[in-house]
């Protein structure tokens, strides 16, 4: 084991390239994939392949694209309808249609546009496989902001090679009875066994998510989180067949002021979470996630026996006292170390090289105001473990910005100075 606190059997940490690359699965498409525009000054009527004939509905452009194809959002505007007949749901973007292995099909935000989606169901509702969703923002959804699980109606079911990347989901869930977060995974079905990460969720924003009502019949309060990739073990729907065995990669995020936890695998196996900044989660008084301890909900987790996760190189900040920063009850083949730890009710993990002291971040409000940054003096600061290298954090700048690798999802960038000394802001 490299240097972190295990259950059941030593975990093996090979050197991890996380380039700016792997969140970009459109690249290589073939030539004749087709880029799809959606504008609100546009018309369903366009044929949507220029910017200046473009789509006036995302969902007009989701039912026209295939394999290779990119749907960009042009604008800044706020989409919240959806036109076209959907197969039995409300979301804005609901994505029927599969890609393929090197040709997912990207929904993204073009052009350093900054599209916000707003709606009482879930906004982007994926249901095939080599589907990827980036650059978005998506707010006030009654359910899960960016969702997914495999369409019950096709068979084989696939639910598979899954991006989730640089996107903001905020303050969605709120009175859903279904247990639902900002970003939810249900239910990952293979599309193949091939080694490697199947999914990713990076360099997004979750804060604020919040579940206000009791979940449809468990009595209680439930979810509400940054993120969580729900029962790929399919213990609740056994007839999608055997456990899910692809990995997924949670890295680089802000998860901040959930309701839940800022990021957990439930009933779900084989998930690295390394450079990420989860504080201020648990809001939700008496939430529940299958327990009745402090081990219950934390700023990352796992939870039902499952195996083979990771904790390295995260930023875990608890302001409840009776919340773990790390939560892993009866966690099988799993370890975590390179983390610095703060408050709450202790840590499922403590490893050799796990600093328990204060991240001395830039901003610790939980409004979607503040920022993870590091400040000068954070024990985060070239703290984390090197053979995990990442070519960039959440904020787009290089790592390393020093000579070792900083812990969390923000590089320290020393401040400027003048000609005379003085700070340059």
């Amino acid at each position: 084991m490299i240097g972190g606190a295990a259950s059941g059997s030593t975990v093996r940490m090979p050197r991890l390239i996380i380039g700016a690359t792997i969140f970009c699965l459109a690249a290589g498409l073939p030539a004749r994939a087709t880029t799809y525009h959606v504008a609100q000054f546009g018309a369903d009527g366009n044929n949507g392949v220029t910017r200046a004939t473009p789509f006036q509905h995302i969902a007009r452009a989701v039912n026209a694209a295939g394999p290779g194809d990119t749907i960009c959002i042009d604008d800044n505007g706020t989409y919240n309808n959806v036109t076209e007949a959907t197969e039995n749901s409300p979301a804005v973007v609901r994505i029927l249609t599969s890609g393929l292995p090197g040709s997912p099909i990207t929904l993204k935000a073009c052009d350093n546009a900054r599209p916000t989606i707003d709606n009482t169901a879930n906004s982007y509702y994926g249901i095939g496989h080599h589907i990827a969703v980036t650059g978005n923002e998506v707010e006030y959804e009654g359910c899960s902001g960016i969702a997914g699980s495999p369409d019950q109606y096709r068979r084989p079911y696939s639910f598979d090679y899954i991006d989730i990347t640089k996107n903001a989901t905020h303050q969605n869930a709120f009175y859903s009875a279904a247990g639902c977060s900002g970003i939810s995974l249900y239910e990952l079905t293979n599309f193949d066994v091939a080694p490697g990460y199947h999914n990713h969720v990076s360099g997004n924003f979750s804060w604020g998510n919040r579940e206000l009502v009791e979940e449809s019949g468990r009595g209680h309060i439930s979810d509400g989180n940054g993120c969580i990739i729900d029962d790929a073990r399919h213990i609740q729907h056994p007839e999608l067949g055997a456990a899910y065995t692809g990995a997924t990669l949670v890295a680089n995020n802000r998860f901040v002021g959930n309701g839940g936890t800022g990021c957990h695998a439930y009933q779900s196996d084989n998930i690295d979470f390394f450079y990420n900044t989860a504080f201020g989660n648990n809001r939700t008084p008496y939430l529940d996630q299958g327990c009745t301890d402090v081990t219950c909900s934390a700023e990352l987790g796992g939870y039902n026996e499952v195996k083979n996760l990771r904790f390295y190189n995260n930023i875990v900040y608890a302001m409840n006292d009776d919340r773990q920063t790390i939560g892993c009850p009866r966690c099988i083949f799993s370890a975590g170390d390179y983390n610095v730890q703060f408050g709450g009710a202790g840590t499922a993990f403590k490893g050799a090289h796990d600093v328990m002291a204060d991240p001395k971040l830039a901003s610790l409000m939980l409004d979607g105001s503040g920022n993870v940054r590091l400040q000068a003096g954070s024990p985060a600061i070239g703290a984390a473990d090197q053979s995990i290298a990442v070519s960039i954090d959440y904020y787009g700048a290089s790592r390393p910005q020093g000579e070792s690798y900083d812990i969390g999802a923000a590089e320290y960038i020393p401040p400027k100075a003048s000609a005379i000394g003085r700070e340059i802001p």
